[in-house]
């Protein structure tokens, strides 16, 4: 997906990850849009989304972004 193409093509020559940080490197921007286009293509748009879903979708990427702005 975008994630992984952007990620390895622009950033990752950026990135020294040591340690566990590989690990977590590897989930975030390779195994995880993977996983997302997989369960897209087998669970696919069924129309089961709703545009009431979008708040109850947004809260995790609100959070995360919370967090990592207050750690700098």
């Amino acid at each position: 997906t975008v994630t992984g193409v952007v990620y390895y093509s622009l950033l990752a020559a950026d990135q020294h990850c040591v340690g566990i940080a590989v690990v977590g490197d590897l989930l975030a921007h390779a195994v995880s849009p993977l996983l997302f286009v997989g369960t897209w293509l087998f669970s696919g748009p069924r129309d089961i989304l709703r545009r009431g879903h979008a708040p109850l979708m947004m809260t995790f990427p609100v959070l995360t972004a919370r967090m990592t702005s207050s750690c700098s």
